[in-house]
Protein backbone atom coordinates (compact mmCIF):
# COMPACT_ATOMS: atom_id res chain seq x y z
CA UNK A 1 0.00 0.00 0.00
CA UNK A 2 1.27 3.45 -0.94
CA UNK A 3 -0.33 6.40 0.86
CA UNK A 4 0.65 9.90 -0.22
CA UNK A 5 0.14 13.50 0.86
CA UNK A 6 0.65 16.33 -1.62
CA UNK A 7 0.92 13.98 -4.60
CA UNK A 8 -1.40 12.19 -7.01
CA UNK A 9 1.32 10.21 -8.79
CA UNK A 10 3.40 7.22 -7.74
CA UNK A 11 6.57 6.50 -9.68
CA UNK A 12 8.19 3.03 -9.65
CA UNK A 13 11.65 2.75 -11.12
CA UNK A 14 14.76 0.64 -11.30
CA UNK A 15 18.06 1.91 -12.72
CA UNK A 16 18.82 -1.21 -14.74
CA UNK A 17 22.35 -2.53 -15.28
CA UNK A 18 23.80 0.44 -17.17
CA UNK A 19 22.72 3.13 -14.71
CA UNK A 20 23.49 0.94 -11.67
CA UNK A 21 27.15 0.95 -12.71
CA UNK A 22 27.08 4.77 -12.55
CA UNK A 23 25.54 4.94 -9.06
CA UNK A 24 28.08 5.25 -6.23
CA UNK A 25 25.69 3.84 -3.60
CA UNK A 26 24.63 0.73 -5.58
CA UNK A 27 26.89 -2.11 -6.64
CA UNK A 28 26.87 -3.21 -10.29
CA UNK A 29 24.33 -6.01 -9.66
CA UNK A 30 22.33 -4.09 -7.05
CA UNK A 31 19.62 -3.20 -9.57
CA UNK A 32 18.50 -6.84 -9.42
CA UNK A 33 17.29 -6.32 -5.84
CA UNK A 34 16.15 -2.70 -5.98
CA UNK A 35 12.82 -1.02 -6.61
CA UNK A 36 12.34 2.66 -5.87
CA UNK A 37 8.81 3.84 -5.01
CA UNK A 38 8.40 7.62 -4.94
CA UNK A 39 5.64 10.17 -4.66
CA UNK A 40 5.75 12.68 -7.50
CA UNK A 41 3.85 15.50 -9.10
CA UNK A 42 4.24 14.55 -12.74
CA UNK A 43 2.53 15.38 -16.03
CA UNK A 44 -0.91 16.89 -15.41
CA UNK A 45 -0.25 16.80 -11.64
CA UNK A 46 2.89 18.95 -11.79
CA UNK A 47 3.28 21.72 -9.22
CA UNK A 48 4.89 25.00 -10.28
CA UNK A 49 6.33 27.01 -7.40
CA UNK A 50 7.13 30.68 -7.36
CA UNK A 51 10.14 31.97 -5.38
CA UNK A 52 9.43 31.67 -1.67
CA UNK A 53 6.66 29.08 -2.09
CA UNK A 54 6.95 25.50 -0.87
CA UNK A 55 5.20 22.19 -1.42
CA UNK A 56 5.40 19.08 0.77
CA UNK A 57 5.25 15.50 -0.46
CA UNK A 58 4.84 12.63 1.97
CA UNK A 59 4.85 8.89 1.34
CA UNK A 60 3.96 6.04 3.65
CA UNK A 61 4.65 2.50 2.45
CA UNK A 62 3.00 -0.41 4.25
CA UNK A 63 2.40 -4.10 3.76
CA UNK A 64 -0.79 -5.72 4.99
Amino acid sequence: RVAKVGSHTTVLWNPGPEHARQMADLDDEGYRHMLCIEAANAHEDEVALQPGQSHVLGTTLSVS
